[in-house]
């Protein structure tokens, strides 16, 4: 499950990070649902602002729980065409914890819609109290993102349909495009430098060195690609292999030459069979072994793109001993799926190395804060969702109208 909602919430997040805030009705002859009483839902949120009760149009957050319902379905349904007649229907899914254990499908897109749309409330309060606006290039990069992500998969009618479906004029769909980057100005506004809550270079550089690590490594796998476990035959053959490479490392061999000679992700660039592109793309992967290594945060992660949307990263027991190491040292290291062979190296050697995650130690070392500030604020504007618009709006109410994965509807 943690590795479908952490795609899931990446796409909801790509193609809108936080919906705009509108009090716009839906247009006649446009319904989400076959409810007599959703004409009749005018708002999706009452606050206390100023001492004054203050009602929330319902159009942006229809906005997120449409995407997720149709996100779901159409992942769902992906799945279900390949379980025949053995498929669950749409409904018993809705109420299944299959994918989103504690929660039941339905209770987990209502509540990811509503955290979502709090979030968006905090960033346009803060965007606009601060006076902050989008510079004449950002603005044309989201006019670019609804061309291309909108309007030439749908057609101008089709976009036409779903923002009047969902009761949003074109400004306010377009501040729901919008909003990813007034998210990214407001946080660099707060963190980014000379900001009040500065994240310097020395706070980053000092997160570098004491939560990532550089390694190279030797790797022989224990099981086949499917993940089943060697047989005791084939594992005895990983276990010379193993012992062959650390007896050449015994004996003075540098690590790089055993690395090339025995690591299983030292790829052989004789096969006749290769393309061009492939024996570059191998040349350039040995060649990022040999010189390089890998650079890993102490949560395993080397990869921004291979943990997000893969859930790839080095497993926590070998990411334990790798830590635990000094510089120099080697060490056979016996993980769940494979055997490493890994010798630590200085991670502060190029500045490169530090380059390359510097994003994402920015964001390790703002998200606590800011999230915190978030639910401070939520907690400050004693907020309460309309009842009866959440069961008007139950996903099992909603029409299809979002196309993604090509099994809804346009």
């Amino acid at each position: 499950m943690k590795k479908i909602l952490a795609l899931l919430l990446v796409l909801v997040m790509t193609a809108a990070l936080f919906a705009g805030c509108s009090g716009s009705e839906q247009s006649d002859g446009y319904k989400l649902t076959n409810q007599e009483k959703e004409s009749e839902i005018t708002y999706i949120l009452t606050a206390k602002k100023n001492g004054e009760t203050v009602e929330y149009g319902k159009a942006p957050y229809l906005y997120y729980l449409q995407w997720l319902r149709d996100y779901y379905y159409a992942y769902i349904t992906s799945i279900s065409s390949q379980l025949g007649s053995n498929a669950p229907t749409w409904d018993k899914m809705l109420e299944s914890t299959l994918f989103t254990a504690p929660d039941t499908l339905s209770q987990a897109i209502v509540s990811t819609a509503q955290e979502q749309y709090m979030t968006y409330l905090f960033v346009e309060e803060k965007f606009n109290e601060l006076g902050l606006k989008l510079s004449e290039d950002e603005i044309k990069t989201v006019d670019a993102l609804i061309q291309s992500d909108w309007i030439a998969l749908y057609g101008h009618d089709g976009f036409n349909t779903i923002r009047q479906t969902l009761g949003l004029s074109y400004d306010e769909f377009w501040n729901i495009v919008a909003c990813n980057t007034k998210t990214e100005k407001l946080i660099e506004y707060y963190y980014g430098e000379g900001g009040p809550l500065e994240v310097t270079k020395e706070d980053k550089q000092e997160y570098f060195e004491n939560y990532y690590a550089r390694f190279k490594y030797v790797i022989f796998a224990t099981q086949d690609s499917d993940g089943n476990k060697y047989g005791e035959k084939k594992l005895n053959e990983v276990y010379a292999k193993r012992d062959a490479a650390l007896a050449e490392l015994d004996n003075g061999v540098p690590f790089e030459e055993v690395l090339a000679k025995y690591s299983e992700d030292y790829k052989d660039l004789s096969d006749e069979k290769l393309t061009v592109s492939q024996k570059q793309a191998y040349e350039a992967q040995n060649k990022a072994m040999v010189e390089d290594g890998l650079v890993i945060s102490d949560k395993g992660v080397f990869s921004e793109t291979l943990a997000t949307y893969y859930n790839i990263t080095v497993e926590d027991g070998v990411v334990n001993k790798i830590f635990a190491m000094k510089d120099g040292d080697v060490q056979a290291i016996t993980g769940s799926n494979a055997i490493w062979i890994v010798k630590r190296y200085d991670a502060t050697e190029k500045e490169a190395y530090f380059n390359d995650v510097e994003s994402l130690i920015f964001k390790a070392l703002y998200a606590e804060d800011f999230e915190t500030t978030i639910k401070d604020w939520k907690a400050d504007l004693s907020y309460q969702f309309n009842l009866e618009a959440l069961d008007v709006y139950a996903p099992a109410n909603l029409h299809d109208l979002f196309d993604l994965i090509g099994t809804t509807k346009k």
